[in-house]
């Protein structure tokens, strides 16, 4: 049952039944287990002859956040710190259902007191930032224009957007996007050097 039988996509291995792992440089099978309102998760430290079960009866329960701290104070190590962000609930409801889904999502989690998430709106700009790297200038634009009404003061933010607006066709309002970027911080070069090279090359 623990002998290694496929290869995972993330680089691990599966028996039968059994994900083949390791953690703290140890190896470990583990398995998971859930259903409406119910998590388990299970690890067995073979070489240490160590078994740690987390049960929970709620989802979204950090049962892998636990036993992992589990593992780290039985093994002598420092806990880490774990922060699963909410930015991913939040580009999944983007792609799949659309801008004001997403952001009644993002709000709703940001209310949410039992913490299932770690809501940053820092982290709404890295996905814009991510998007508008990979020239995805329709969903960055969006997206970070969506950021702007969360902090409206990111210099950075503004020239993404401009960015963005750029390579969408609209010059005119790429213009007002690096424009604003030195409103809020003359001396932002970044914000000179974009509003300088377009409107050098906009003669």
């Amino acid at each position: 049952m623990v002998t290694p039988n496929y290869e995972t996509p993330w680089g691990d291995k599966i028996g039968l039944s059994w994900y083949l792992q390791s953690y703290l440089d140890r190896p470990i099978m583990m398995h998971t287990g859930s259903d409406t309102g119910f998590e388990s998760l299970f690890y067995v430290y073979p070489e240490e002859r160590i078994t740690i079960t987390v049960l929970a009866n709620r989802d979204f329960a950090r049962t892998g956040r636990i036993i992992n701290a589990v593992s780290e104070v039985l093994f002598n190590e420092t806990p880490k710190e774990y922060n699963i962000s909410a930015k991913y609930k939040f580009t999944e409801a983007y792609k799949t259902e659309g801008l004001e889904k997403a952001k009644y999502l993002w709000n709703e989690m940001k209310k949410d007191t039992t913490d299932a998430y770690f809501t940053e709106d820092e982290d709404v700009l890295t996905t814009g930032a991510v998007l508008e790297n990979g020239k995805k200038w329709s969903d960055a634009k969006a997206i970070l224009a969506y950021y702007l009404t969360l902090n409206e003061k990111s210099t950075y933010a503004w020239r993404l957007l401009g960015n963005a607006n750029l390579n969408l066709g609209d010059t005119t309002e790429a213009i007002r996007c690096y424009e604003q970027t030195l409103t809020i911080n003359p001396d932002y070069e970044k914000g000179k050097e974009a509003l300088e090279a377009l409107l050098k090359g906009v003669k």
